[in-house]
Formats: structure tokens, sequence, C-alpha cells
């Protein structure tokens, strides 16, 4: 199994039951736990500690979900217990207006590519003359992020605003973005911003501008924000992979530039800048060599040290969509209710 608690291993074998066709597994969890799991059939007992060698494995053969539970999201069966945080802003709600999506490409003259762009824009936005708030998102956007949004603005529980989801070329070209790259940080603040504000009715100041993202994208949002203060002064980091930052030479094998604490350390150094962060993290996210959960914890410490104004959540849970569809209204509201 691979999922739940976390442990020196991502990959956790089940016993077999006497001589049945039974299998089993037995972990206690927090009743506030919500997580996902998925099943590895006949899998190796130790993965690779080399991430291309982890995924080929994936490849060969692919995890798959409990077909016993029908909960599932993304490609992954979920448990939610009792105490879970309630979720409300993720289904869509009767009598709502829908905001729209488009796509389009953008042409980067930094980085010399074509990127898709997914661009969200709220209800009545044809209609009305007022600025909106602008969010750069990283992977194309947020999941659940347009139902949120509709169903947030309906509420009257944040201000309107425009999302500009920057979508990847491919895994390669998003580990190379996204890994505190600082052409791509440019190519957001020189280009593709200044485009957004003159294309969209939205502010033109970064007291209004919210850069975010989940994983590698919720680190690079922080470091966007360090580099990039007079375009984005709100970040929304969810569970960031602040294991690798400013690439040096690695001390260990799993990854090629790792460096924990090398954001953090940034910070240290930096002047105090015009900043507001939401940052979350899962309690479950401690699998690998370097924690998440510790980096993270590390950064919230860092950055409340000199003086930032830090939202901060830590829920019971892993690294995956299912615990990041929900707190994502948390963030959204966190980062505009002084302003709505």
């Amino acid at each position: 199994m691979m999922g739940g608690l976390p442990g020196a291993n991502i990959l956790k074998p089940l016993t077999r039951l006497g001589e049945t066709d039974l299998w089993y597994l037995t972990e206690v969890h927090s009743t506030e736990a919500r997580f996902g799991y998925v099943f590895q059939i006949n899998g190796p007992e130790m993965l690779p500690m080399q991430m291309t060698a982890i995924m080929k494995e994936m490849e060969r053969n692919p995890p798959r979900v409990d077909p016993l539970n029908t909960n599932e999201y993304a490609g992954w069966s979920y448990l939610e217990l009792p105490d879970a945080p309630p979720q409300p802003w993720i289904t869509k709600q009767s009598g709502v207006p829908a905001g729209r999506k488009v796509t389009q490409k953008f042409r980067s003259e930094t980085l010399r590519a074509e990127y898709p762009l997914s661009i969200y824009t709220p209800p009545g936005y044809d209609k009305e003359d007022a600025s909106c708030w602008l969010l750069v998102a990283f992977d194309g956007g947020f999941r659940k992020m347009d139902t949120t949004l509709d169903n947030l603005l309906a509420a009257e529980k944040i201000p309107p605003l425009v999302v500009v989801g920057v979508q990847n070329l491919s895994s390669q070209s998003r580990t190379r973005d996204l890994d505190c790259s600082d052409q791509f940080a440019t190519f957001l603040a020189k280009e593709l911003v200044p485009w957004t504000r003159k294309t969209y009715r939205v502010y033109g100041d970064p007291a209004h501008t919210i850069v975010g993202g989940v994983s590698l994208g919720g680190k690079m949002a922080v470091y966007c924000g360090l580099k990039h203060s007079g375009i984005f002064s709100k970040v929304l980091s969810q569970s960031g992979s602040f294991l690798t930052a400013i690439r040096q030479e690695s001390p260990t094998p799993l990854w090629d530039g790792e460096a924990p604490e090398m954001l953090a350390a940034e910070f240290v150094r930096s002047p105090r800048l015009p900043l507001e962060f939401y940052m979350e993290v899962g309690r479950y996210e401690t699998t690998l060599p370097f924690s998440h959960l510790l980096e993270t914890r590390r950064l919230r410490d860092v950055l409340k040290a000199k003086g930032y104004s830090v939202s901060y959540f830590e829920f019971v849970g892993g690294h995956n969509e299912i615990c990041w569809r929900g707190s994502f209204a948390d963030g959204i509201m966190a980062l505009t209710v002084a302003a709505k």
C-alpha cells in the first residue's frame, strides 16, 4: 500500500491472513485525518531512492485504487474520518453563477517557448467595471478552483479575481521552471503579469496580486515573492516542496540539486519584504528523507521571526489533492480578507 501514515519506506506491504485470500494492514489515525492511498500488486518491497527510477517503477506497475471504496479522486482512493476539516466550497451549490474559463497560448521571449494558459474570470466579469484581484497559479491552476471560487464569490467571502493558470510543457520543464528558476520568475514578473494587466481588468499593484501553487509550485510561489515582491505581495503555498531550492551540490542521490533549508536561509539574509503568506502542509508529509512538514515549519518560523504576516495550517493528511482542494478556499480567504 502507498499512502496513509508515513514511514521510512513509502511502500507498506500487507500481511496475508493465514491461508486465506485476505491481506491486511492496520494503522491508527487521528479522527481529523483525510488521506489517500493506492495499492501496488506484487510490487517491490523497496523503491529505489532516485526519482527517475521511482517513476519507471510506477509506470511498469501502476498503482491501483481500492475496488471496495467508492471515494476516489485524481487516481487515489481516500478516507475521511469524522473530524476531518469540512470542505464546504468544493461542491457546486445550487443557484451559484459560474465564472468563465478560456484557454490560450502565451509566447515568452525570455524562455523562448509558448506556454498554455487557463484563464478564469468571475461571474459577471463582462458586465462590471470594477478591477479584480489577480492570481497567478502554477500547474494550470488549482483543482476544484472554478467551483470553489464561484461558491466563495456568491457567498461574498472573497472579492472578484481573475486567475491565470500557467501550464508547463512537460514534467521535465515543470521541474526546471518551478525549482526556483530565475528565468521563469522573470517571465512571470516581466512578461505575463504586465500582459494580464493590459488584457484583463485587474489591479496594477502588488497588494492585489497573488502567486500560488501546490507542491513544487508552492515553493516557486514563495520564491517569486522573494525575488519579485514588487509584483506579487501575496503568496499561497500548499505543501510547498522546500526540499530543493537554489541549486547546489546534492548531499543525497534522491534529486539533483537537493538542498534543504536554502530558501529559508535566503529569507534570513534578505531584508524584510512587503509580503504576506498563506502556508499549509500535511502532518503525514514525512515519508521522504527530507520532511515536507519539518521544512515548512522551518520556513514558517524564519518568516515569523523576520516579522512577516503568515497564516499557517497543518492538516492531518498527505501530499495530495484530496486535502489541498478543500483548503485552497482557506488560503484565498486569508490573503484577500483585509481588502475585499
